[in-house]
């Protein structure tokens, strides 16, 4: 080959290598930022879900719970007898529930008549009690905005003595340590009443951020859940997956790196050598 041709014709060859080497440059970066992507959301989708089945399974068997001890702590509050005096209703209620020792399960107690008025309550730390709303059955919430408190809420019939029949509520705090007995791994939970946060798995810092996360709740990695009911009285629960990806970018990168290079020697072995000495 004439050597006046034998250099533009290398340029060429070396220019049309480079270029394929940037498009697979290019094309490498590309799949491994969709993988990346795809990967990642797929995986805090499925997390997402698994949180979810956790949370209404473990709840359903908790509020179950919660039932039954309304139920006992009825059928002991009945056996004690303490509500039969007319005079000392007040006093003896509260020293019924003292007497259990430690912090009471249930910081507020009230007991009604059939027309609604108050015989006798207690008040654990001196919280005054907020006026409940029920559901359709006998299970409801009270929402104290002065402390920012929520409870559930637990009606029956009691026996008050000399045929008599009253109104036993019971009020069950919704807390932090309560949202943490919740909690699939990895995940945080925010109990929400009216979107006002109000006690999270993480403390009073998972509340802070709570507020931050209601405007994203459609990201991939919040769920916002009704409690039990979707009513507009009951309270909701946002739900937030861990921000730890399951995949991270360097560890992508480097293998799709290494094989845009070995491409590129294979490249440059199979036709540039070649067509070097055929130049």
């Amino acid at each position: 080959m004439p050597e006046s041709l034998r250099h533009p014709l290398s340029r060429q060859i070396a220019a049309r290598l480079a270029l394929a080497l940037l498009v697979t440059i290019l094309t490498t970066v590309a799949l491994t930022l969709w993988f990346y992507t795809q990967a990642n959301q797929r995986s805090f989708e499925h997390h997402l879900r698994q949180a979810e089945k956790h949370f209404n399974g473990t709840l359903a068997l908790r509020e179950s719970e919660w039932e039954r001890g309304a139920y006992n702590f009825k059928a002991r509050l009945e056996f004690s007898r303490v509500l039969e005096d007319l005079a000392g209703r007040q006093g003896r209620l509260g020293n019924f529930i003292t007497a259990q020792g430690g912090v009471p399960e249930y910081p507020l107690v009230l007991v009604l008549d059939r027309e609604g008025n108050r015989l006798a309550w207690f008040a654990y730390a001196g919280d005054h009690i907020p006026p409940a709303v029920f559901d359709s059955g006998d299970a409801g919430w009270a929402y104290d905005a002065t402390d920012n408190r929520l409870y559930r809420v637990f009606r029956q019939q009691i026996w008050l003595g000399t045929g008599e029949n009253g109104v036993l509520l019971t009020f069950r705090r919704i807390d932090h340590a309560l949202l943490g007995t919740l909690t699939y791994p990895e995940t945080e939970l925010v109990a929400l009443w009216q979107n006002r946060p109000v006690a999270s798995s993480l403390g009073e810092d998972g509340m802070k951020a709570a507020e931050a996360d209601l405007a994203l709740v459609a990201g991939p990695q919040l769920s916002l859940l009704p409690w039990n009911q979707a009513r507009p009285d009951n309270p909701r629960v946002l739900l937030r997956i861990g921000p730890d990806e399951p995949f991270a970018l360097r560890e992508l990168f480097q293998p799709m790196a290494l094989g845009a290079l070995a491409f590129a020697a294979a490249a440059w072995i199979v036709f540039g050598v070649w067509a070097t000495a055929l130049v």
